[in-house]
């Protein structure tokens, strides 16, 4: 892929992490704080808090947050 295809990928995934991430938090039934959602999320990813900005993230980061995130809602949801 070139440059500009890779860049457009990743930013099609960093909205679609965040769209499915924020629903861990976001929303009018939230199945967590903002707060320890990113904190859940920096411990699942091997990454201090701090560091834990989906804007910071490469393409596999992205893809793993989706994953993850779409996994613990399901399971959180008792839908597994």
């Amino acid at each position: 892929m070139n440059n500009i295809l890779l860049h457009e990928e990743l930013n099609r995934l960093k909205r679609h992490a965040h769209l499915q991430f924020d629903k861990l938090w976001k929303g009018n039934n939230p199945l967590y704080s903002r707060t320890k959602a990113y904190k859940l999320l920096a411990k699942h990813l091997n990454i201090s808090p701090e560091d834990c900005h989906i804007k910071l993230f490469d393409i596999d980061t992205c893809n793993k947050v989706i994953q993850y995130s779409i996994t613990k809602r399901l399971y959180l949801q008792g839908e597994t």
